[in-house]
């Protein structure tokens, strides 16, 4: 009779047991799905979607289009890198730099190419890389939409040839799927800034004026490489200190 009892109450137990464990199961795995649940075109991003640091990956370029009054000269910059981290609730949304390999400059006029590449010009073997830093950038006080474009200005530093110049981007950014594009125009550049000759010969009193345009194609940083890229980061500050 006791032993009977015992049965019952153990298996009363096991069964309330079960049931609150698959209960709590049931909870603790909704805000999940809910937070992985696939985001359809028109949706709102949050933290989850752009709080990461992105990679500017293959198929990001630059280009820049410079005229002068009877002249024209497009240049491609095919190979760009860098890391952009976006934070919507800092007051830095985006913070980051992109650089440019110099190197892989070209022009739609194959004679122009070496040409571009020596010490007159870009002269890449002195500064094979061309960066810009972000200062600020806005348009995120309002949300962005899954396959939306968003408008954004771009504040930043150009450095060309280790001369460094202010410049404002206008633009706007994408997200499709888990990758943003990000493309960006800047006008009104002169390359003399930069301590760059004319490209093309002005004339009359024509002067050359550029147009600098960019694409980014953004996937985000594998975990594993960003934090070990942070470990470093932090090792190498405690030997400097």
């Amino acid at each position: 009779m006791n032993r009977s009892r015992y049965w019952w109450f153990g298996t009363l137990g096991a069964v309330l047991i079960l049931g609150s464990l698959t209960g709590y199961i049931a909870i603790a795995r909704e805000p999940l799905w809910i937070q992985e649940k696939e985001i359809q075109k028109g949706d709102k991003l949050g933290p989850l979607q752009l709080g990461k640091t992105w990679k500017v990956t293959a198929g990001s370029s630059a280009a820049l289009s410079v005229i002068s009054p009877h002249e024209s000269l497009d240049l491609t910059f095919p190979k760009l890198s860098g890391l952009l981290k976006i934070n919507q609730e800092d007051t830095e949304h985006i913070v980051g730099t992109v650089a440019a390999d110099m190197t892989s400059l070209y022009s739609e006029d194959p004679a122009w190419n070496a040409k571009l590449r020596d010490w007159y010009f870009f002269n890449v073997k002195a500064y094979p890389e061309a960066s810009f830093r972000i200062v600020k950038v806005g348009g995120f006080e309002k949300p962005l939409l899954e396959g939306e474009p968003h408008p954004l200005t771009i504040e930043g530093e150009l450095t060309v040839r280790n001369m460094t110049q202010p410049i404002q981007f206008k633009g706007e950014i994408k997200h499709i799927g888990g990758r943003m594009e990000l493309k960006a125009r800047c006008s009104g550049l002169e390359t003399k800034n930069f301590g760059i000759p004319e490209l093309l010969e002005p004339i009359y009193t024509g002067k050359n004026t550029a147009t600098l345009e960019v694409t980014l194609i953004l996937e985000p940083e594998d975990p594993d490489t960003s934090r070990h890229r942070q470990a470093d980061s932090h090792n190498f500050r405690e030997i400097g200190a």
